[in-house]
């Protein structure tokens, strides 16, 4: 509950993401959890999976392992939840990335023409600090102004108090939660090319939109040919009829939006994917049946997804390979140990300096869980994946 509102940056192999933390009360997705880290660690060691691609986030709540592959050289990431305040919290985090991008850009071009200023202007007379700030006001309190410029919640309202009291936390505790993993929290500029709308649910290569695996499950049912799913024309968009295949996405968010204000636009029902990533979204044997459909409906021919999911009961994922056979989907996996994974100077790491944080087990524990922690590859029987990105995978 003490980190709700509170920023944190993490850094896997160089690609750094910053993350703002919702409270519990919002719902799973509104925290960051350990899983997420090693999904966002196996994207950092295989950067290939993600580099150029359109990429496809399931049940992304924070949007680290989305906000990674985007910071990994993806060409474009689809952030997706259906909870309003999960969905909120997610358009903050993808500004406050969009941010920091433009931030590293402009100190790059500020450094450049610094470099290129003729050694003779160095001679010039430089303005006197009193002629400098005449004119400036007086800031009474640092902190306070840094809390207000960033406390930004998911409609827009002002926290200041609140993020005061978040900033006083960081600075008690600048080792952040998370072993290894650096945390701050960064001043926010305003975005390149003077755009800065934090409504926005699209900036520079990522979106927020909102999925309900259910629509996939309903459309598949229905008997629909997923090859008969395309772009309809513009003109005939406006004028789509009540038939399924238009209907399930109909309207901002489908199903999931409702009447909810401020709510992200729908995946449109024709959009698929060449990469699909997810972690942690399957607790329930409902979930294995709504991820199965959702990566089916969601995942082009000759794609792959990749999802990573701490194993709590193994009948939901044994339930998940049999839907993933009855959708006539490819399933295979491959147990990770957590210990291994986090341990100090793993390739390819989360540190910063090619190392990886010091973790030792979920929970303090490599076995907490009953089937400890599965990486699974799924694709399409009729048109796989060509070219994996690793060859290690164990059929089922």
């Amino acid at each position: 509950m003490a980190t709700a509102g509170k920023i944190s940056t993490f850094t896997y192999d160089n690609a750094v993401v910053h993350i703002r933390e919702g409270a519990l009360g919002d719902g799973l997705g509104a925290k960051v959890w350990m899983v997420a880290h090693m999904l966002c660690l196996e994207l950092a060691s295989n950067r290939g999976l993600v580099a150029g691609q359109r990429v496809l986030e399931l049940g992304s709540g924070c949007g680290v392992c989305g906000l990674a592959a985007a910071a990994l050289g993806a060409g474009h990431v689809v952030l997706t939840d259906v909870e309003g305040p999960v969905l909120r919290n997610l358009r903050t985090c993808m500004h406050l990335n969009h941010k920091a991008e433009g931030n590293i850009a402009t100190s790059a071009v500020a450094a450049t023409a610094a470099a290129e200023v003729p050694a003779a202007a160095g001679a010039q007379e430089l303005p006197s600090d009193c002629e400098l700030f005449d004119e400036a006001e007086e800031v009474e309190d640092f902190d306070d102004m840094m809390a207000d410029m960033m406390a930004v919640d998911g409609c827009g309202r002002k926290q200041t108090a609140h993020r005061s009291r978040a900033a006083a936390a960081a600075a008690a505790d600048p080792a952040g939660t998370s072993p290894g993993m650096t945390q701050h929290h960064p001043q926010q500029q305003p975005l390149p090319g003077g755009v800065d709308d934090e409504s926005a649910w699209e900036v520079g290569n990522t979106a927020v939109r909102v999925l309900d695996w259910a629509e996939s499950r309903l459309l598949l049912d229905s008997g629909v040919a997923l090859e008969q799913l395309a772009a309809p024309p513009a003109a005939d968009a406006a004028d789509a009829g009540g038939d399924v295949k238009n209907s399930v996405a109909a309207g901002p968010g489908g199903i999931a939006g409702g009447c909810e204000a401020d709510m992200p636009p729908g995946v449109p029902v024709w959009e698929r994917f060449p990469v699909i990533i997810g972690s942690e979204v399957m607790y329930e044997k409902v979930h294995a049946e709504l991820v199965a459909a959702v990566v089916k409906h969601r995942l082009a021919p000759g794609g792959c997804a990749v999802l990573q999911c701490a194993v709590r009961e193994l009948k939901v994922f044994e339930h998940f390979v049999r839907e993933c056979r009855r959708r006539a989907l490819r399933y295979r996996s491959r147990q990770l140990d957590p210990v291994s994974v986090f341990a100090p100077g793993r390739t390819g790491g989360g540190d910063g300096g090619g190392g990886c944080c010091s973790f030792e087990g979920i929970l303090g524990r490599a076995d907490e869980y009953e089937g400890g922690v599965l990486l699974m590859a799924i694709d399409h029987e009729d048109s796989p994946c060509l070219e994996w990105y690793r060859d290690d995978w164990e059929a089922v």
